[in-house]
């Protein structure tokens, strides 16, 4: 995989929406999830990086949102380039999650969201191995392939609405012609046409977004 990128290997993406799970931590938590930013960079040694920008609404009578778990692809990622902040601060540690499989725990410390209370969390998992696959051959070309499948949060601890991005990167050196994706799934309820465009780096980016989505 590594060398056909580099090489031009074409790419087939796919998005399928809301399937990780993130529980709760045995707490009584309740919040509100209004603004969600999920990036996913394609890279040319064939990993990949996850860039989540996430907004919680803290409910007055729920608990202290203090550990957040965030789901990820699979177990091939590199814990050490996993770097998280809470408004712009640096959170106490990042963790393996014990509750979310594959998933990280993000422990916000002293920067814990009060009851009542609002925060943007933004976390960064630098490399994740193995994500990618290969596709059946599309009229004798061979395609690389990515299924992403984002995190959500469990339906008994978050309520209200949600405005989603999803952000996919694409290696550098494609042409905006050579990749093909599918529209979402899962009764995705936002636009089944991404936004194309180039980054400052001269990489295809596909954004997908939804004003009104679920937060579950």
């Amino acid at each position: 995989i590594m060398h056909r990128i580099r090489g031009g290997f074409l790419l087939l993406v796919w998005l399928l929406v809301l399937i990780f799970p993130a529980p709760a931590q045995a707490q009584s938590y309740s919040f509100e999830v209004p603004f969600q930013d999920i990036g996913v960079f394609i890279n040319s040694d064939g990993t990949i990086s996850l860039d989540y920008l996430i907004t919680f609404s803290n409910d007055s009578n729920g608990d202290l949102l203090d550990i957040i778990d965030i789901g990820l692809p699979n177990y091939d990622y590199d814990l050490n380039s996993v770097t998280a902040t809470i408004d712009g601060q640096p959170v106490e540690r990042v963790a393996d999650s014990t509750v979310v499989f594959p998933g990280i725990e993000v422990h916000l410390g002293s920067r814990s969201i009060q009851p009542g209370s609002s925060g943007e969390l933004n976390v960064v998992v630098g490399i994740v191995r193995n994500a990618l696959g290969v596709a059946e051959a599309v009229d004798g070309v061979p395609y690389a392939s990515l299924v992403f499948e984002p995190s959500y949060f469990d339906s008994s601890i978050v309520s209200g609405r949600t405005q989603y991005a999803f952000t996919f990167i694409l290696p550098p050196g494609l042409e905006s012609d050579q990749p093909r994706y599918f529209t979402p799934s899962n009764n995705w309820p936002g636009s089944e046409e991404p936004a194309a465009s180039y980054n400052a780096e001269n990489r295809v980016v596909y954004t997908w977004t939804a004003d009104n989505a679920d937060a579950e």
